[in-house]
């Protein structure tokens, strides 16, 4: 079972460093809310070491986990996000996430951009299912 919401708003801010994405219901007061943060693929930071990690939050700090995600399928204005069993546990959910989103929200195709620029970084399987 996956849980599913209606995304009117997406917010995309990479400033050369960091790329964060947010995906919500509402701009001002989101009571539902995805969010991915990751680093460039040109910048480390830290411990070089130290295997680099998507950061995905699910409505709240308390359900968040660093990796997990490990498909990302697309299919017309819908995005469904598949977790590992660790990730889902962290997420409160049973194993994906589905989004519809708004396309007035944003221009859909940079999103997908985004999204498969995750999929590059981090080897996350993408799949458009048109």
């Amino acid at each position: 079972m996956s849980y599913e919401f209606v995304a009117t708003t997406v917010s995309i801010d990479d400033d050369g460093e960091v790329v964060v994405i947010g995906i919500s219901n509402d701009e001002t007061a989101p009571a539902k809310y995805l969010m991915f943060q990751w680093e460039n693929e040109n910048v480390r930071s830290g411990d070089e070491e130290v295997p680099r990690q998507i950061y995905i939050e699910f409505n709240d700090q308390i359900q968040s986990v660093y990796g997990g995600l490990g498909e990302i399928i697309y299919k017309n204005d819908i995005v469904t996000f598949h977790f590992d069993d660790y990730a889902s546990s962290k997420l409160r959910i049973d194993g994906a996430i589905e989004v519809k989103i708004v396309k007035q929200a944003t221009e859909f195709s940079h999103v997908i951009s985004m999204f498969e620029n995750i999929a590059a970084q981090y080897g996350v399987t993408i799949i458009q299912d048109w």
